[in-house]
């Protein structure tokens, strides 16, 4: 059984992570989701010039993007959960 919780807290800290630790159908995923995370981080980092323009405003779309892995890991744990103990019975 996946923790659920952990699976959404992996995913926030490190988005793909937590699909990794889901396992099975979600690893490929999870670490498609990882190699974009660190690329975009380093493609952002290197691409400004000017930190006179960085706006709060920016991160906006990315904590949102990031929300929604952090749920759908959840909600994902628990798919797998429900199918493992219906495999089991």
């Amino acid at each position: 059984m996946k923790n659920k919780w952990l699976a959404a807290v992996l995913n926030l800290i490190l988005p793909g992570v937590g699909y990794i630790y889901i396992g099975e159908s979600r690893v490929v995923f999870g670490v498609m989701l990882l190699i974009s995370e660190i690329a975009s981080f380093f493609i952002g980092f290197f691409s400004s010039s000017d930190a006179a323009t960085f706006s709060w405003l920016d991160l906006v779309p990315a904590v949102a993007f990031s929300a929604t892995f952090v749920v759908d890991a959840f909600l994902e744990a628990g798919r797998t959960n429900k199918v493992a103990a219906k495999n089991k019975a």
